[in-house]
């Protein structure tokens, strides 16, 4: 540990050791809190002692308040000596009154801060075992669980006038009995409990009284949380002397100028805090002024730097040193500017400091390095529940000290007598913002994560960060963003690391132990697809966050906390922008705008509309790829969207029988074909429910009905960063919704990272009849079940897992509920309640339930299928399906050059009230008013709409209510016009209930845009309940070709079992306005085409090379070079670029298919691809920049005819490289002519010349 020091005598030494530890002092011994304060509070009865917001409470008032609540403690509750009471209280008045009351009646208080995850909460409260735990009406939440032995203040407040507010004389309170329970991070992944007794705790506050001095005068600002030591001295301190204690609202905790303006209002005079909190504030503006008498620094070290400014600012500072086990303060000095080195002050009344070797406890020489032990009356009475704990750190038998000591783990020296300095820890625990943290206690948590094989957690510049290897190799989606919400459930956010950093393996010593000095550094492990800045704004703030966080590595997309941030870095921030900007920034809005892109956004609007303080939205266009918006939403008033035509911009599904696709679905309906089947063993036993007669109780006389195959069962939770906890309870509809709603807006040429933070709405249509007999073992309920399981988190998850920030609904009108879903969508985008939607519905059938249910009421159809509209149906046949529709404002979509659809011209929606005969019988009169409706909002007679999409659930009474309804509204159609075709997609699909709008939706958009009507099936012969013949009407019963003499218009009707109906008028696409193709005739097409197919992994590449491959087989056409131009540029562009990916030319159709065929044919597990086809996995870049380098050979590379086949094709390329070559002007044959001279021509001579090799070779690799 060090060598004596020469210069002085053992014996000399041990005197000035007992000289520094000379504290006794009486005068703080033998109290009790309540006799402290009571004393206090009968002499200034009228001084103010709390202060919060507007309210200013004096000590007598109180003293009165907390006797009262007391006694209800005493009286009603049968709290008394030797219990534990918990205090579960935001910053508050309330907090101050629970605590004095709680030690009033006897009890030791437990705080236990309500943001803590429930996981530390549950911790705490089993450990402490309170007899009662004091909430508010807000905090009850938190101990949900532990109700029978919560107490609210809120509720006993109106009782609390009516009890004796008169000291209580009979909990005879004494200063060995139990004062506090304060919780501390733990090495073994649990917080402990430090027990405080009444003795140490009065002890600590008389002797702060005197040094650092706290008199009547004085207002302490209050900003540590409840859950740190360091607020006992905020909130006692004070109550203890006569003074005042001002209590900062949580969220002026983050704000500097927010607690400037509390410091000023109310003549705040001292501030205990760490060395973070003030760093916080100088970086926040603060000066000076308003000037401090008394500033105490503690918690953490600190540097001579921030002392300094401080001495400027404060008429005294303090720095002050203990741990929570020696009752928050064992030593406290006064910092002088002549003293260069820092150290820890002296020991405060009663108490002892030594330097020892930890080996035999004997004490260290001068300078000498020793482990800090501390003795005296503030050494606490230990762990609670630890007692082998307690035993290890507070030693009672040692040779070296009569009484008990404390061994703190700190390492220190003395520089000279009386000067006590800090150097470090011997163990792994460390302070961060005050906050002492057991680097183990992280670690652990980490490591319960299944998908974490090992974890290692490190300090780098007062920042935590996390290094974690994962299980098998299992290299997918990066866990950084699942481990973080991962641990912010079980752990208290100081204690989440700055960065999470994935390794391969760890480095080690020669020893075989960790070598954390050689971890990288995250800052430098940025990742290849990082968002750059598009505008000057944008990488002027990203400059202001580089020079805050220490690093370079961030993109416009990412979340300040996610690299490296944290509120004690944001008013550094926030002075960099003010500086920037030339006016004041809000610190709020920097929680609000937690990106650089969407911060810049912000910044830009405010500065335009003159101030800085709006909560506007931005307009957001994602086609411009994060360009400076030229065009927004403000110049064009919603009023003038009223009546426009909705685009319909794209379509994803999951439908039986394997369909995963628009396309799939086509063909499906083309060959008329549906997709029932007997139900799957994984659902249910069909056998064991199967009973022919349909009364049978609990049975079902139907085995079939149509389910999707794959998704149900599986579910790639680390794509969409769930965490496999949350995923193990999420219910597969979400799963599958999810899923559909990516594929939708893929398909719609937009990627997440594009629509991340945009005005675009979700409107998910569900029923929870579908579900309603699923239950749960109440023993597996663990706070996940909800929010995977019900229906109103179908729309909100989709909305935050792809941060869409429009309105996000989710929508129960049974069967019609996905149709719904689209009209609302319709009218928020007329609105302008959101710039894009995302219209959808989903249904699985987990159980039998709502099969049992519809037997039981004679509405299911024996073989499952629906014969719709067909003389002998007999019931419905119940299907599963999940659809989406993304949907734009006509000219918006036109604007953006969206590929459009279909229009959606008008919608309605109603319900028939009382004119229908039941609650579940379909009311014609509404359904006529429905598409009357519909009609007239689009502006439509009956005479323009050609097929009629109907409900059709093949019931023997909805179908013949439906199609008289019809029958009705069109009647008044020419004779002269074709029949009003009509038909039903269950009878391809059966009844898929809340997506079956939606599937009715989507067959009439393929159908205008193969100018096909598909027939519906099992049709014997239509029913004679109709009058098909008086009204004009048919059911296609063959596939009918839909003629283009006019505009094709439909309607699609859907019908809740409510009695909530939707009707929605269909009308194809615009011509697509006559631009010039980037592949157009004017000039060639290219030669090659370049493809890239990317996936999380290589399974997930596998299977897009079959997909696209099955795809490109029918969809291309022999001589398509033009579209295989297209869809290389939206695979290039329009698609989120995943790590694992493939690229390859391709040169025709033919060589396109050949390509993908073998590498639809390579393993799935290490994807092999044929000569001519790249698999990479993109990397990380290891330097700071971002920049793409692209690199070439040489001279000797030239040949002739290079680049002029890209000059001919490529507009961008053609520019760039006229511009190169006209920096060559002196060469006497012009560049171009030589590079693409005939063979053996003299020009063609000239390439081999230096003089006109390099500019050519220069040349054409800048244009690429």
């Amino acid at each position: 540990m060090g060598d004596m020091d020469g210069t002085i005598s053992n014996e000399d030494y041990l005197t000035l050791i007992e000289q520094f530890n000379a504290t006794e002092d009486a005068t703080t011994l033998g109290f009790c809190l309540p006799e402290l304060f009571e004393k206090v509070a009968e002499r200034y009865p009228n001084n103010i002692a709390v202060i919060y917001g507007d309210t200013k409470l004096a000590y007598g008032t109180l003293n009165r308040l907390a006797n009262q609540l007391a006694r209800i403690l005493v009286e009603e509750r049968g709290v008394g000596r030797g219990d534990v009471v918990g205090v579960a209280l935001d910053r508050s008045i309330d907090l101050i009154v629970a605590v004095l009351a709680v030690v009033k009646a006897g009890a030791a208080y437990v705080p236990i801060d309500p943001a803590f995850p429930a996981d530390r909460v549950t911790h705490m409260v089993n450990d402490a075992g309170p007899k009662l735990v004091v909430v508010s009406d807000s905090t009850v939440t938190a101990l949900s669980p532990w109700r029978d032995i919560c107490l609210s203040i809120d509720t006993v407040r109106g009782n609390m006038k009516q009890v004796d507010s008169s000291n209580l004389t009979t909990q005879n309170v004494r200063p060995e009995n139990l004062a506090y329970v304060i919780y501390t991070s733990g090495s073994t992944g649990r917080p402990k409990g430090v027990e405080a007794n009444h003795g140490a705790l009065c002890n600590l506050l008389l002797s702060m009284q005197k040094e650092p001095g706290c008199a009547p005068g004085d207002r302490l600002l209050a900003v540590a949380t409840i859950s740190f030591d360091m607020s006992i001295l905020d909130l006692l301190l004070p109550l203890a002397s006569g003074a005042a204690t001002v209590i900062a609202p949580t969220e002026a905790l983050r704000d500097p100028g927010a607690l400037l303006k509390l410091m000023e209002r109310h003549s705040v005079t001292m501030i205990q805090a760490t060395p973070s909190f003030w760093q916080m504030l100088l970086d926040g503006g603060w000066k000076g002024q308003p000037r401090l008498v008394k500033i105490l620094t503690a918690g953490e070290p600190i540097s001579r730097r921030l002392l300094d400014r401080l001495l400027a600012y404060g008429d005294m500072v303090w720095n002050g040193y203990g741990p929570t086990e020696a009752t928050v303060y064992a030593s406290v000095g006064r910092v002088s500017q002549d003293e260069q080195d820092i150290v820890i002050g002296h020991p405060i009344a009663n108490f002892q400091l030594y330097v020892l070797n930890p080996k035999d406890l004997t004490p260290m020489p001068i300078s000498g390095l020793g482990e800090v032990y501390i003795g005296g009356c503030g050494v606490n009475c230990g762990y609670r529940n630890k007692p082998g704990m307690t035993k290890e750190r507070f030693l009672d038998n040692n040779p070296f000290h009569p009484g008990r000591l404390y061994r703190t783990g700190d390492l220190a020296r003395f520089l000279a007598p009386g000067k006590l300095k800090l150097v470090g820890r011997i163990d792994s625990q460390v302070k961060v913002r005050g906050y002492r943290i057991e680097l183990e206690d992280i670690s652990a948590a980490i490591t319960e994560h299944e998908e974490v094989s090992a974890a290692v957690v490190v300090t780098r510049d007062d920042q935590l960060i996390a290094y974690f290897m994962r299980n098998n190799g299992n290299h997918q989606k990066p866990l950084d963003h699942v481990l973080r919400a991962w641990l912010a459930q079980r752990r208290p956010a100081y204690m989440m690391p700055a960065f999470f950093v994935e390794m391969d393996t760890f480095p080690m010593t020669l020893n075989g132990k960790i070598d954390r000095k050689a971890l990288p550094d995250p800052t430098k492990r940025v990742r290849a697809s990082t968002a750059q800045p598009q505008t000057e704004l944008e990488r002027r703030v990203l400059a202001v966050w580089s020079q805050v966080l220490g690093h370079t590595g961030i993109g416009i997309n990412d979340n300040f906390f996610d690299v490296g941030g944290n509120s004690v870095r944001l008013p550094r921030v926030k002075a960099g922008l003010e500086e920037l900007m030339g006016r004041p920034v809000q610190m709020a809005k920097l929680f609000e705008y937690y990106t650089i892109k969407s911060l810049a956004a912000y910044l830009e609007r405010s500065q335009e509309e003159g101030h800085i303080t709006t909560s506007a939205r931005p307009p957001f266009d994602p086609t411009l790829r994060g360009e400076a918006q030229q065009q927004s939403s403000s110049d064009h008033p919603s009023s003038s969207w009223n009546n426009e035509h909705i685009a319909i911009i794209s379509m994803a599904c999951r439908f039986p029988g394997g369909i995963t696709s628009p396309e799939e679905f086509w063909e499906l309906l083309e060959t008329g074909n549906d997709v029932i089947t007997e139900v799957p063993q994984d659902r249910w036993d069909a056998d064991a429910l199967y009973d022919a007669d349909p009364a049978a109780p609990g049975k079902s006389h139907c085995r079939r009905g149509g389910f999707i195959r794959d998704g149900v069962g599986s579910f790639d939770a680390p794509f969409f960063a769930i965490s496999p906890r949350e995923a193990r309870t999420l219910d597969p509809t979400q799963n599958v919704m999810l899923e559909t709603c990516w594929e939708g807006l893929e398909r719609g040429g937009y990627t997440m990272e594009q629509l991340r933070g945009s005005l675009t709405g979700v409107f998910i249509g569900h029923s929870q009849a579908a579900a309603h007999s699923v239950g749960r073992d109440l023993a597996d309920l663990d706070g996940y079940a909800v929010t995977g399981s019900i229906g109103a988190t179908l729309s909100g998850r989709a909305s935050y897992v792809l941060g869409l920030e429009g309105p996000s609904l989710t929508v129960d009108t049974a069967c019609s509920s996905s149709l719904v879903s689209t009209h609302l969508a319709c009218t928020s985008l007329r609105q302008g309640g959101c710039d894009m939607a995302v219209a959808g519905g989903v249904t699985l059938m987990l159980s039998p339930g709502l099969m049992v249910e519809f037997t039981r009421l004679g509405g299911i159809s024996p073989d499952g299928s629906c014969h719709a509209f067909s003389a002998d149906s007999q019931g419905t046949g119940f299907s599963e399906g999940s659809a989406v529709v993304v949907l734009k404002r006509l000219s918006d979509a036109q604007r953006d050059g969206d590929t459009i659809q279909a229009v959606l011209r008008g919608s309605a929606i109603n319900h028939g009230g009382r004119r229908a005969a039941s609650l579940t019988t379909p009311s014609g009169a509404a359904q006529v008013h429905l598409i009357q409706s519909a009609l007239g909002a689009s502006g439509l007679t009956p005479s323009d709409i050609d097929y009629i999409e109907a409900h059709g659930t093949a019931t023997k009474l909805g179908d013949p209510i439906e199609g008289t309804a019809l029958a009705e509204v069109f009647s008044n159609r020419s004779l002269s016009l074709e029949p009003l075709w009509v038909g039903s997609a269950k009878s391809n699909l059966g009844h898929t209930q809340a997506s079956a709008g939606l599937a009715s939706l989507l067959k009439v958009v393929l159908a205008m845009q193969h100018r096909l009507i598909p027939k519906t099936l099992h049709v014997t012969e239509p029913t004679p309940l109709v009058d098909w013949h008086k009204a004009n009407m048919a059911l296609v019963l063959e596939n009918q070709p839909w003629p283009s003499t006019h505009t094709r218009r439909a309607g699609v009707s859907s019908f809740g079992i409510g009695g909530t109906n939707a009707h929605i008028i269909v009308e194809e696409a615009p011509p697509s306005p006559s631009t010039v193709s980037v592949h157009s005739n004017a000039r060639p097409s290219p030669s090659m085409v370049s493809f890239v197919v990317s996936g999380q992994n290589n399974a997930a590449l596998h299977q897009q090379v079959k997909k696209l491959h099955r795809h490109f087989q029918n969809a291309i056409p022999t001589n398509g070079s033009d579209y295989l131009g297209d869809v290389a540029y939206s695979l290039a562009v329009k698609r989120t670029h995943f790590r694992r990916r493939l690229a390859f030319i391709a040169n025709d159709k033919a060589d396109l298919l050949k390509k993908l065929a073998s590498c639809a044919d390579a393993q799935m597990g290490e994807l092999q691809p044929p000569a001519g086809v790249i698999h990479s996995t993109k990397m990380e870049y290891a330097d700071r920049g971002l920049h793409l380098a692209m690199l070439f050979t040489g001279q000797g590379s030239q040949r002739l005819g290079m680049g002029k086949r890209l000059y001919q094709v490529y507009p961008t390329f053609r520019k760039a490289l006229e511009e190169v070559v006209a920096y060559f002007p002196s060469l006497e044959t012009p560049l171009l002519e030589v590079m693409w001279a005939e063979h053996q021509s003299d020009a063609a001579k000239l390439l081999d010349r230096t003089d006109y090799a390099q500019p050519a070779i220069f040349s054409v690799e800048v244009a690429l």
